[in-house]
């Protein structure tokens, strides 16, 4: 028999229940963040496909997947672009990536980047030798669509397996040099990616992003 004044605890289990699991909710969203970007992409002012990026953030592991798909004709001919890429970074530094490029349905690149305790073992469909890079990468290409690249001078580009130059232009843009005589430029509007313009050798094009 309960005495007058006493706290029947059992009254309250469900809400500490109740409480402890929306904790560890909240805690689990927290080191859980994931960002989705969706960008148009425009080939002489019509719309040919769309470009998919995302962040997702888990307990300093960052990971990202990148997505081109679209379609046009040049020179009277159909051409399909596909690009693909998951990349995955430890805090601030890169450690694996593979991307797969496709024209027509046909492979034209396939990439995987892998850290091996000191360096970094790269297989390419292009070079029959597996290669390797020695310096820590902490800045590619993926990261570009999420935050202005400020005081940065050059940048990996993953397809290209090397240090590509960016250069802020006088149009505020930034233009990253591929090679050939090449540049993407990216264009930032409060620190997020609104818009940008690549030039490959198969063809042009622009994307602009999704308003949310």
């Amino acid at each position: 028999m309960k005495s007058k004044g006493q706290i029947n605890l059992n009254s309250f289990r469900p809400f500490l229940k109740f409480g402890i699991t929306t904790f560890f909710v909240f805690a689990g969203a927290l080191n859980a963040l994931a960002l989705e970007l969706k960008f148009d992409v425009l080939y002489q002012g019509d719309t040919i496909g769309v470009l998919d990026v995302s962040k997702q953030v888990t307990e300093g592991e960052i990971r990202f997947n990148y997505s081109l798909d679209i379609t046009s004709t040049v020179f009277f001919k159909t051409v399909r672009i596909q690009y693909t890429m998951d990349a995955k970074y430890q805090k601030t530094e890169l450690r694996y990536y593979h991307l797969l490029y496709k024209i027509n349905g046909k492979v034209n690149e396939e990439v995987t980047l892998t850290w091996a305790t000191d360096h970094y073992n790269i297989v390419s469909l292009k070079k029959k030798d597996k290669d390797r890079h020695d310096e820590v990468i902490n800045f590619t290409t993926v990261l570009l669509f999420f935050s202005e690249p400020l005081k940065r001078t050059r940048v990996w580009g993953e397809l290209n397996c090397r240090y590509q130059a960016l250069v802020r232009q006088t149009d505020g843009g930034y233009a990253m040099d591929t090679g050939g005589g090449r540049n993407n430029v990216f264009y930032y509007k409060d620190n997020q990616l609104d818009r940008a313009t690549f030039d490959t050798p198969v063809l042009d094009f622009e994307i602009f992003r999704e308003r949310q």
